[in-house]
């Protein structure tokens, strides 16, 4: 019981970290793959932006209920 209790408070703490390397992950994939339209000034697209806001928001959701 006490390993879990240690193991939940670490991985609140570090997931900040997971969420952000996730997303990001996710959003690259996305853009590379399926990304059309160009933010204004850089490479990045909007498809793969909402695929990393969407990832994160899920993978904190899954980390918040499970």
């Amino acid at each position: 019981m006490y390993q879990i209790k240690i193991l939940g408070k670490r991985l609140a703490q570090l997931s900040g970290i997971i969420s952000v390397g996730i997303g990001d992950s996710a959003a690259s994939i996305v853009g590379s793959k399926v990304g059309i339209y160009k933010w204004p000034g850089t490479k990045r697209t909007l498809e793969g932006s909402l695929a990393g806001l969407i990832t994160q928001f899920l993978f904190i959701t899954c980390l918040w209920y499970f």
